[in-house]
């Protein structure tokens, strides 16, 4: 039996604004971290991670790569398996019933009032293949949830119904599309928090997901929101605050401590690698490693010159892994070393930042 794709309206069901505002929020305020569950790459870990029902569910079909660039931000189908995998996470809560989540290897079933983020990179379903052959015959099935997704640089909410063995949701009128680049980066630290689990990561991430629906909340009272059903051209949609080559370069300037990639910059603004090292050399006029490369040099020289910091915390400071490289770089741009440089600056002015 074919997933039917458009719902009927749910006339039990308040607006999706109502849902963010009144329901959601409370169950954060209420339970935090709690009730969030963070999928992972496989079968085995997954289960072992959770106390919630866990099915192996091999995948049969093979990956296929997206080419063309895609404001869902998908990179790869399984059309066999009824999957995608996509730049940025999928966060889902499940408002009622028992919810069967696909990913990757297997299926857990996530009880109402939990809700579950998918991380970029992990396959999941697309909604688009008969539920009873994904997940198996179950005429009891039933759950309504509520998901969020990054869409042209705002968050698109939508829900989703299972009955039994029918799959739908939300009419094209129904699904919202909110203008918050404040709401993406807070979904996008939520996700970093909680899958690198570095120290102090807890509450890190619930201050992500409480400022990712308190942004929300801002951007729906200020009407940043559009209807799919009700969009005449899709060029007018989108943050009007996103542009994701200059996010690259506030978050390159904000982490130059880290180590920067080019991968890892580009899955950051849900960019493919290839749109990424396209868009950034045409908006900027640089490639990716001559713009860090710059900011790094301009914030050695501001050091130098304002602060007595020892070479030690400067060179961590920018990220360069050894003394040799810190000189070596220093030496190869300015033509003098740190240190000659700081002794004949000391009480210039500083330089303008990059870009």
């Amino acid at each position: 039996m074919p997933v039917t794709l458009i719902m009927r309206t749910m006339p039990e069901f308040s607006p999706l604004d109502k849902i963010i505002t009144q329901q959601l929020m409370a169950w954060v305020a209420r339970r935090g971290l709690a009730l969030l569950t963070v999928a992972a790459p496989g079968y085995q870990a997954m289960s072992a991670q959770t106390h919630w029902p866990v099915i192996e569910h091999p995948v049969v079909g093979k990956r296929e790569a997206e080419r063309k660039h895609s404001f869902h931000g998908i990179s790869a189908w399984w059309r066999a398996d009824g999957m995608l995998e996509s730049h940025s996470p999928l966060l889902l809560f499940v408002l009622e019933g028992n919810a069967d989540v696909r990913c990757s290897d297997y299926v857990m079933r996530v009880p109402a009032g939990n809700a579950v983020l998918i991380p970029a990179g992990i396959p999941r379903a697309d909604g688009r293949v008969d539920v009873a052959q994904l997940l198996g015959d179950d005429p009891q099935r039933f759950s309504n949830n509520i998901l969020f997704h990054e869409c042209r640089g705002g968050v698109e909410v939508w829900m989703n119904y299972d009955r039994g063995n029918v799959h739908s949701r939300s009419a094209p009128n129904e699904m919202m599309i909110v203008s918050s680049s404040k709401a993406l980066r807070a979904l996008s630290d939520l996700e970093e928090e909680l899958t690198q689990q570095r120290q102090n990561y807890q509450p890190l991430a619930l201050g992500a997901l409480e400022a990712f629906f308190l942004n929300l909340q801002r951007a729906i009272s200020e009407q940043n929101v559009y209807y799919r059903g009700k969009i005449d051209s899709w060029e007018e949609v989108g943050s009007k605050e996103y542009d994701p080559i200059r996010e690259a370069q506030k978050y390159i300037r904000e982490n130059l401590h880290e180590r920067l990639t080019l991968e890892k910059v580009a899955q950051k603004v849900r960019l493919s690698r290839t749109q990424f090292v396209k868009k950034f050399r045409q908006e900027t006029g640089e490639t990716f490693n001559g713009f860090v490369t710059r900011c790094r040099l301009e914030k050695a020289r501001e050091l130098l010159v304002s602060s007595d910091y020892p070479m030690q915390f400067i060179r961590k400071s920018l990220g360069l892994g050894s003394e040799v490289q810190f000189y070596r770089v220093f030496q190869k741009y300015e033509n003098c070393s740190p240190t000659a440089y700081r002794k004949a600056n000391k009480n210039s002015p500083i330089g303008n930042p990059p870009g």
